[in-house]
């Protein structure tokens, strides 16, 4: 009996040439399509973080973590206990706690690393308070270094208002107190030359801390409250600046928007971003995890914008939790992968920025109440001279864990370089368009079914009106996901679903659904129809997991099959039986869109034997009811906790029932996908 899934690794895009003029900016052409490449499975079950090799397990101090960072050789871990925010260094071999700060910091801290080049503060005893530093002669003649790590521990202290320069034993080499008005914790570049902050006016001021002169910086935008400092980057060259602006909408209405720009400052260029995500880096490699309707990874180097780079994961679930150490080339990110024995654990995969290779992967297990809740990794460092990765689990405040990627265990050893040229979310490329056609055809011969793109798609549908998509990228990733849920089908299945004329299942990728009828949502994010042929209509720019979308719908395709009729609503008394005394369906989804009843509905581990259905959407009809327990069945398990009730595990039981009395189940498992919470249970 087998309660996992076994990872299928698709075909990808290899993209052509492209020119953008920074992160978030516009391209000028698109990529290409690329060749199927077998990937990897973790079918066979690996323990959980031990003392071995690959992982070794540290004993993190009490309280809680708030960052762990690589510190030369040794860890620093900044923590929170007891009302105070503590600093302590950790030897990242044996966990033995080296140095503690004394006395601890009642408000949150700034930490970074810094160039070794501040002068001890013994040279200017007596000067606290003020604004005088002695600096080493010529130190600031020259930048640092692209490679040179830096090996000062600085902190700003918004109790002090000071900047506070720690040695590996957290005696304070050198301080400076920011004398002046400022709204936010200010910056100073790698090299502690420049101090930058925003005075309570907005404005955003350069402070040579030799000379003591200062100068405004235009951050490129009028801000309607004062901005945020967010980073330095490329060598000290370039400020990121972030805020709201004030904009009025054509109604005379007031509409703010987040803005990021990034002000050069040795030429005075202004670089706006289309995104809001924070930018990982200090030299002028960097990276950033663009959210929206198309999730993607950029990497780039700021002194060359034409090539801006991005990552084409195989799970869309690592674009959550991606960490990356671009001056390592280097990028880390994880996923929760089902297990075979029902339970789940968090896979870490590590890529290598130059060539695209995932090079190193490891699962770790996850605990039952670890599954139910939210469960990531917290990446501090990457050490490329031993290949280590140091993280912690949210989940787990008492360890830290150092991953030693270099070990056999754990290395990929991949020839498929998942790396392609940056493209914006909804660029259009004909010969590209005409490769994704291919990739959809070969789709449809491999399951059964038909899949209509861009124009070929209808703009009339049942109580809709579908809006074209022509986006490369997002048509690309959507028949990623097909192609995942589809193949956790049995063979043949898609065959036994076609109409009583022998008309495939059909599915349009659109770019979104307009209602236009009476019963319809405006909130629909895909549609069934199963009158004159059957489709599936899946928005492509709606948020969230696509996959359990697909799941729901050709659920709603499984119901039709089985009761023959064109709103696919099968009912029984034993179905009926299932719900509470009483109950009755809205019929109508507008009416169960007026409930807002949270009667019978699951409320979470703590009474999961008094749910009978997930959500008050499944309250509409006995079809939503099933789709939303097949989509949880199908795309969330075990990752959810909906199946504690006996009595959506009871629905779940009779709908595994059906589907086997009602198809054609030779060569089909002994465990069907949908089937994984009932052999799994109790």
């Amino acid at each position: 009996m087998k309660c996992g899934k076994s990872f299928w690794l698709p075909w990808f895009l290899c993209f052509l040439t492209v020119s953008v003029l920074c992160v978030g900016c516009r391209a000028q052409s698109a990529p290409g399509v690329g060749e199927i490449s077998d990937g990897i499975s973790f079918e066979e079950t690996f323990g959980g973080p031990a003392e071995s090799e690959t992982m070794t397990v540290l004993p993190a101090p009490g309280g809680t973590i708030m960052g762990v960072y690589a510190w030369n050789e040794d860890l620093l871990i900044y923590y929170y206990a007891d009302g105070y925010y503590m600093l302590c260094r950790v030897d990242s071999a044996t966990g033995e706690t080296l140095g503690q700060t004394e006395p601890s910091f009642v408000r949150e801290l700034q930490i970074e690393f810094c160039q070794d080049n501040v002068t001890l503060l013994s040279e200017f005893a007596g000067h606290e308070g003020q604004n005088e530093i002695k600096i080493q002669d010529g130190i600031f003649n020259s930048e640092p270094e692209a490679e040179t790590r830096p090996s000062l521990l600085r902190i700003f202290d918004l109790e002090s208002g000071k900047f506070l320069w720690m040695d590996e034993n957290f005696n304070i080499v050198s301080e400076y107190f920011v004398d002046g008005d400022y709204v936010s914790a200010p910056r100073m570049d790698l090299n502690n030359k420049y101090l930058y902050y925003v005075n309570y006016s907005g404005q955003i001021l350069q402070k040579d801390r030799e000379t003591g002169e200062e100068k405004r910086i235009d951050p490129g935008a009028d801000f309607y409250e004062p901005p945020y400092i967010e980073g330095i980057y490329n060598n000290g060259t370039l400020l990121a600046v972030t805020g709201t602006i004030l904009e009025k909408t054509d109604n005379g209405l007031d509409n703010f928007r987040s803005v990021k720009n990034y002000v050069d400052l040795s030429g005075g260029n202004i670089y706006e971003s289309s995104s809001f995500s924070p930018v990982t880096g200090s030299g002028s490699m960097y990276y950033t995890t663009l959210y929206g309707m198309l999730d993607q990874a950029v990497f780039g180097d700021f002194s060359q914008p034409d090539m801006t780079w991005q990552f084409l994961f195989d799970d869309y679930e690592e674009y959550d939790h991606v960490f990356a150490w671009p001056q390592e080339r280097r990028l880390c990110t994880s996923y929760t992968e089902e297990t075979s024995d029902g339970k789940a654990r968090e896979v870490l995969s590590l890529y290598d920025m130059d060539s695209g290779r995932k090079v190193a992967c490891w699962p770790v297990d996850i605990e039952d109440d670890e599954a139910v809740n939210a469960v990531w990794p917290v990446f501090a460092d990457y050490r490329a001279d031993t290949g280590q990765v140091v993280f912690y689990l949210s989940s787990r405040p008492d360890e830290i864990y150092v991953w030693n990627t270099l070990n056999e265990d754990t290395i990929c050893g991949e020839g498929k370089s998942y790396r392609v040229p940056y493209i914006p979310a909804d660029t259009y490329e004909p010969q590209l368009f005409a490769q994704l056609e291919d990739y959809a055809a070969g789709l449809e011969q491999r399951f059964g079914v038909e899949i209509l793109l861009g124009d070929e798609c209808p703009v009339q549908l049942s109580g809709y009106q579908a809006e074209i998509s022509n986006s490369v990228p997002k048509i690309y990733r959507s028949l990623k996901f097909m192609e995942e849920c589809l193949s956790k089908y049995p063979d043949g299945f898609f065959e036994q679903l076609q109409d009583g004329c022998g008309g495939k299942l059909e599915f349009y990728l659109v770019k979104r659904l307009i209602p236009d009828g009476d019963d319809s949502l405006s909130s629909t994010v895909g549609l069934y129809g199963g009158r004159n042929g059957q489709y599936i209509a899946i928005s492509i720019d709606s948020p969230g997991r696509l996959q359990t979308l697909i799941y729901h719908e050709i659920s709603h395709a499984i119901d039709y099959m089985i009761s023959g009729d064109g709103d696919q609503n099968y009912t029984s008394a034993l179905w009926n039986l299932m719900n509470p005394p009483g109950f009755s369906y809205a019929w109508g989804y507008r009416e169960n869109a007026m409930d807002t009843s949270w009667d019978y509905i699951f409320n979470g581990p703590g009474s999961p034997k008094e749910a009978w259905f997930v959500d008050i959407y499944s309250k509409s009809f006995p079809t939503e009811d099933r789709a939303r327990i097949m989509e949880y069945a199908m795309g969330m398990y075990p990752g959810c906790a909906y199946f504690e009730s006996s009595h959506i595990l009871q629905k779940l039981t009779v709908m595994s029932e059906t589907i086997r009395r009602s198809f054609d189940t030779e060569g089909w498992p002994e465990t069907l996908w949908w089937e994984r919470p009932l052999n799994c249970s109790e």
